[in-house]
């Protein structure tokens, strides 16, 4: 069986009893079929044949050309693909079970410079003055 096939086989199973959305389903088969390509050029033709080493060069490789969100997408869809061949014995073992997501860090707030914070107040002053008595009528 070819790896496009498990492929395909694991997008039936996502539509049929997962519920991702369409786009989620097809960023994750975009993703396995970047690794599938990366696996076959180096050897791997045989799902069983795919260690953990061989996932860790595949995300190092990707990871020169794709941000950490990017990647972290990327290691949940191997890690479900080979979850889902492992529970159905596609795969002997699973070699994504211990494939580390990379962290995304937290983005901070964008905060007001001094002079924005003072246009800012300024500018509601001149507002609040304008409306002043706007309740009372």
């Amino acid at each position: 069986m070819r790896l496009t096939d498990d492929v395909d086989a694991f997008d039936a199973y996502l539509k049929a009893n997962r519920g991702l959305s369409a786009n989620t389903r097809k960023a994750y088969r975009g993703d396995l079929n970047e690794c599938m390509d990366y696996l076959a050029d180096h050897g791997c033709a045989d799902l069983n044949e795919t260690t953990i080493e061989d996932l860790r060069m595949w995300m190092a490789e990707s990871s020169k050309s794709h941000a950490r969100s990017s990647m972290a997408r990327k290691t949940v869809a191997v890690r479900c693909f080979f979850a889902w061949a492992h529970e159905h014995g596609r795969v002997r073992s699973n070699p994504a079970a211990m494939l580390m997501t990379p962290k995304i860090p937290d983005a901070l707030p964008a905060v007001l410079n001094e002079s924005q914070a003072e246009r800012l107040m300024d500018r509601v002053d001149e507002e609040s003055g304008e409306h002043a008595g706007a309740r009372e009528a």
